[in-house]
């Protein structure tokens, strides 16, 4: 079985949670069951597109290759998204 990662979920509470006005055991029941969820989500999503490079091509450097743009990729949405101008609300993170 695959450890937790508690300090990602520790970052979800103190992200999220801490300025709630809910009793802390609702608080603490909500936070696991969003963040199972996401992670849940995340792995259903994950696992067939991280599973296409093999698909792609029987080249090992060119397999290597692809996983590596796309994980460059997908880091670079993670890191930009978050701070980037929202279509719905018209402000961004930092303000």
């Amino acid at each position: 079985m695959a450890a937790v990662d508690l300090s990602a979920f520790r970052r979800y509470l103190r992200a999220h949670l801490y300025h709630a006005q809910y009793q802390p055991g609702a608080k603490i029941v909500y936070a696991w069951t969003t963040y199972i969820l996401l992670r849940v989500i995340y792995t259903v999503n994950n696992v067939p597109y991280a599973s296409l490079n093999a698909v792609m091509t029987s080249d090992p450097d060119e397999r290597n290759s692809i996983s590596t743009y796309r994980q460059i990729a997908a880091n670079s949405a993670a890191l930009l998204l978050p701070v980037s101008p929202s279509p719905w609300s018209g402000s961004s993170a930092w303000q």
